[in-house]
């Protein structure tokens, strides 16, 4: 099933805190050199407690949005695979009737079930995800140590100094890479649960149009109902709000996801009933 939307509302107010901390990290980051000595100092002693926090809560942040991507895939795998099957019995079953009108449905529950079974490709719903985990793991690991290092008395010996500030460089390198990867795999879930819905909408808007020649249906589940966000447009505005965006996409994805399959079930109830 989708996700709680309490367990979502958690993950949107920590993903806030989060973003709005890494502001002010950087602000004074920022401003620290600005400062006289004096109050330069209680900065510096700040400013390292305040990046201990942002790291902690990207971590819980990155490793829960995992998790609800794990979840939610699962889910649309699951529908998937229940209208499938039962599309496919149902069209076997009214294809042995002599009847012309249910023969003429059978085959449009034929074609909707290869048509929805062609177009969700989800051989495993936790791939994805464990690869995002992975990538954050790496990168956060990569980060913690370039912050121990950095808060290490610098060396004594010159080509020491000059070994730890190319390891410094290269993790960074490799963190802000990992990092970058990350967010384009989250991202591209996002976008393909989108997608996904949007398949899954329209296989049963066509099966309840579809069995409205046989029995009645009631007309708010007619027609296409999910999957008309456009995920480019989500992926830019994500960027583009430094990720505040992302929060709002995954919410609404997830309501779609409970409205998906409430639909999937009234769509089942009638398969079963006709």
């Amino acid at each position: 099933m989708a996700v709680p939307r309490p367990l979502v509302l958690a993950w949107v107010i920590i993903g806030a805190a989060n973003i709005l901390l890494l502001v002010t990290t950087l602000l004074v980051g920022f401003s620290a050199p600005t400062q006289p000595l004096d109050t330069g100092e209680a900065v510096a002693l700040s400013s390292p407690g305040l990046a201990t926090v942002s790291t902690v809560l990207s971590s819980l942040w990155g490793i829960v949005l995992v998790y609800f991507l794990g979840v939610m895939r699962s889910d649309v795998k699951s529908i998937t695979s229940r209208l499938v099957d039962a599309l496919r019995n149902k069209s076997s079953e009214l294809q042995a009737s002599s009847d012309e009108s249910r023969a003429l449905v059978a085959g449009n529950m034929g074609r909707a079930a290869v048509e929805l079974a062609n177009a969700v490709r989800m051989p495993s719903p936790w791939g994805l995800p464990v690869l995002a985990g992975v990538l954050l793991l790496t990168a956060i690991g990569a980060s913690v140590y370039i912050a121990f290092l950095s808060q290490q008395v610098p060396p004594a010996n010159p080509l020491e100094a000059i070994e730890t500030l190319f390891l410094i460089a290269t993790l960074g390198l490799i963190s802000s890479t990992v990092a970058f990867i990350y967010l384009v795999v989250v991202l591209y879930a996002l976008s393909s649960l989108n997608w996904y819905l949007g398949n899954i909408d329209r296989a049963m808007s066509s099966s309840f149009e579809a069995l409205s020649n046989l029995v009645a249906v009631e007309e708010g589940v007619k027609g296409r109902k999910l999957g008309r966000r456009s995920a480019a447009l989500y992926v830019i505005l994500t960027l583009i709000t430094l990720s505040f965006f992302m929060l709002y996409w995954l919410w609404a994805l997830n309501g779609d996801l409970a409205k998906c399959e409430r639909r999937a079930d009234s769509l089942l109830t009638l398969l079963s009933r006709t």
